[in-house]
């Protein structure tokens, strides 16, 4: 087998002519890294390690597409390629090469996923830990996570769970109102403790300041 012929386009890779039909599209620096150029022998070897190549190129190409939409965990990353029946060795060297370059990092997506959802959704610890496991996120980075922004000031569970009680507005002081608050809260992640703790603050009048926060 010979190389009869290689050309590039706009997007820095290359088509591979073998024995005058068209084999494979690789990017350009692995054009120049295996120095290929028209009438090279190539050897049913070399042939497989350049495919393999390709599937690397068309992996990270496809979760290029996935990222420039929203961000990712590594998890779910894995899983779209597999989805894609690309071999797990490609799946391996993709995620190496997009963690390399920071195009997914658990820690960044942990920090601002928690962020948002507090933010946002004023969802609570549990909650946020376990949407955090589902989408494959070790525990000990959102634990560290989460405990760094605490200690920063960013987090405050009881003055969140205040304020919703306040948007609620449903009375902790009627005995079915508590029941469905407390239902409510724990749905949003918070713990019974830290709802029993913001509902006897509301009850002894020690929120004012909270809502000013």
């Amino acid at each position: 087998m010979f190389i009869t012929n290689i050309t590039s386009d706009a997007q820095g890779l290359c088509n591979i002519y073998i024995d005058e039909l068209k084999a494979i599209t690789i990017p350009e620096y692995d054009v120049t890294n295996y120095k290929l150029k028209s009438g090279l022998h190539i050897t049913s070897d070399m042939l497989s390690t350049l495919k393999c190549r390709e599937q690397i190129q068309k992996a990270k190409t496809v979760a290029s597409k996935y990222l420039s939409y929203r961000s990712y965990t590594e998890k779910e990353i894995m899983l779209k390629l597999k989805s894609l029946n690309f071999q797990d060795n490609i799946v391996e060297d993709t995620l190496s090469f997009l963690k390399k370059y920071k195009f997914i990092d658990d820690y960044s997506y942990t920090n601002l996923y928690i962020k948002e959802k507090i933010s946002l959704n004023k969802y609570g610890y549990n909650k946020i830990y376990t949407n955090l496991l589902l989408n494959g996120i070790d525990h000990n980075i959102i634990n560290c996570t989460y405990k760094s922004l605490v200690n920063k000031g960013y987090i405050d569970e009881e003055s969140n769970i205040i304020k919703l009680i306040i948007k609620k507005k449903l009375s902790p002081y009627d005995k079915m109102n508590k029941s469905k608050l407390i239902a409510y809260l724990h749905g949003k992640g918070y713990s019974f403790d830290s709802i029993d703790s913001a509902i006897r603050k509301i009850s002894e009048g020690f929120y004012e300041d909270i809502l000013e926060r």
